[in-house]
Order: C-alpha cells, then structure tokens, then sequence
C-alpha cells in the first residue's frame, strides 16, 4: 500500500467515526427518549349513571383512578348539562386537591383525592357529562362519564303556577291564641267560635293518648272529643287527605309543588293509597287534600312547637 491510498483509507474511517461520534452527540443515534403518559378512569360507574334525588339533595361518591409517569399530576373536573340550554344549577361538584407526590391516585371517600357531587332538588332532571382530565408534563388525557338525575325539578315543566299562601299559625287544641280549624280554600285557621263547620277541612290537635301532635279531619276531632268541635255537628265533614312527603325543606316545596299539575300528579300518587281519619304531624310533612269546594290542596308544616298548646307554622298551595 502506497502512502496515498494509506491516507485516503485511515482518512475515510478517520471521517466516519469524526461522524458517527457527532451523530452520537447530537443525539441522533441516542436512544428513545423518555415520554410522558397518564391514563384516568372511573370505577363505580355504574354506581353515578343515574343519582336520583330524595328529599332536600342525594350526594354520590366518585370512585376511579389516575396514573401517570411522573409527579405532578394536575388534575381538573367539569361538569356539562347536555341539553343545549342546559344548567348545572343546583349541582355542586366538590373536589380536594390531588396529591403533588404521588404517580398513582385513588379516588374515592377514603382515597388519595376525593369527588362527590351534590344534587339539590332544585336541579333539573335530566342528562349530565362529568369529565376527569389529568396532566404529567405535556401530555394530558381525560375520562368522561353520562349522570342521569332523575327525581329532581323537571324544568321543562309550563304548567300553572300554584296559589302560595302566606304562613299560617295553627294552634294545638288547647292554644287559646291560635286556632286549631283550617280551612284550606281560604285558606283561612279559625278559633272555636269562628268556625264555620261545613267549611273546615283539616284540624291540628295534640293527642293524649299517643302523645303525639296530629292532624285529621273534622270527624276524627269531633269523635276525639276535642274542645274546640263540641259545638259541632253529629257528622262534620269527612275530608279525603294523605300524608303524602316527609321531611320536606323549602326548596323542595319550590321546586315539586310549583305546578297545578304537580299538585294533580302528588293527588293521584297519594290517592292509590288508603285514606286514614288523622295522621301524626311534624315539621317537613306534606298533606294533600280534597277540600269542601273539590279543590286540590297542600299543606306543608313549615316549622313546629310541639305540645298540646303548641303551634304549627303551615304554608298551604292550590
């Protein structure tokens, strides 16, 4: 080998490896680099597919779980009405904050971070979209779940406002100040001397014997011996009522007992049952009624000081 090929061959490989050694520093020949992944998913979902209302609000517990491949993971929750005028109102989604330390976290009651939701039952009826998204460095992913709520305001509802009357005292029978004879087309609470008997709808007594404050029809006072219907008739009136709800809050009067059609609808789910004479009366109960003129009527006992010389606070609609 001549001096000249010697150079042009050490010269080539000498080159390539001038080459190689920067490819290698650029880092184009490097191994993949690292990258970043979370993944996010709901486990009880079949548990929040539908959360149906009782009462004042029902609450649900999210439960899944989020990982990713390095910390922080920042994590954001929304909730969407999916009808296209659509609201959120009366759902409150609450969430603390996501560990800054951890690659895998559990959501639950008792897990690392936790997601319930609060439905009120002002909030409409209807379909909802919650959605979990999760972010590592640049990479973010996301789960989303359909909430039906159901037993909540159908706001979609156009029936014809209900009269609301304003509150009304009632007096135990033994309260001298405050009558114990309602009327509910007046709505009108009479004293003894001013009852009109043909008239009077509902009574509100304490009972003795069971030790309990009631309220029942005309019939059923006069046969319990009450003071405040001596006077009366050997047969008042016999008024077809049911208790119909329990511990019902402002908000539910508001939102289920807005309608003329709702008071038709409550009428006719209480009606399948049996009428009883009197029924025991506590703050939050709902009784519906067919008065003496055939109307359709509600009476919600707002607040209560039991006791036989007690008084009810009473809102009635029709």
């Amino acid at each position: 080998m001549n001096y000249e090929t010697m150079i042009k061959k050490y010269g080539v490989i000498f080159l390539s490896a001038f080459l190689m050694i920067g490819y290698t520093g650029c880092g184009l020949l490097d191994p993949a680099e690292d990258t970043d992944e979370v993944s996010v998913s709901i486990t009880n979902d079949a548990d929040i597919d539908t959360i149906a209302v009782t009462g004042s609000a029902t609450t649900a517990d999210v439960e899944g779980v989020i990982e990713g491949s390095s910390t922080p993971i920042s994590v954001t929750v929304e909730l969407t009405a999916n009808a296209t005028d659509g609201s959120t109102d009366g759902i409150t989604v609450t969430t603390t904050q996501a560990p800054s330390d951890k690659d895998k976290i559990d959501i639950g009651p008792n897990g690392d971070m936790q997601i319930s939701i609060a439905v009120a039952a002002t909030a409409c009826i209807g379909s909802y979209t919650l959605e979990i998204s999760a972010t590592v460095g640049g990479e973010t992913n996301s789960t989303s779940q359909t909430i039906v709520v159901t037993g909540a305001t159908d706001c979609s509802q156009t029936g014809t406002p209900v009269d609301v009357s304003a509150d009304l005292t009632v007096g135990a029978n033994q309260n001298t100040t405050y009558g114990s004879s309602i009327d509910l087309d007046g709505p009108n609470v009479w004293l003894s001397a001013n009852a009109v008997e043909a008239q009077v709808d509902l009574c509100y007594a304490y009972s003795g014997d069971a030790s309990v404050e009631k309220i029942g029809t005309p019939a059923w006072a006069k046969a319990s011996g009450y003071n405040f219907a001596a006077s009366w008739s050997a047969n008042p009136p016999e008024t077809e009522f049911y208790k119909a709800l329990t511990g019902v809050t402002q908000d539910v009067v508001d939102a289920q007992l807005a309608t003329k059609e709702q008071l038709t609808q409550l009428w006719t789910t209480a009606s399948a049952g049996t009428a009883e004479a009197s029924y025991t009366c506590a703050q939050g109960d709902v009784f519906i009624a067919k008065t003496d003129q055939n109307a359709i009527a509600v009476l919600w006992v707002k607040s209560q000081t039991a006791g036989v010389s007690g008084t009810i606070t009473v809102i009635v609609a029709k």
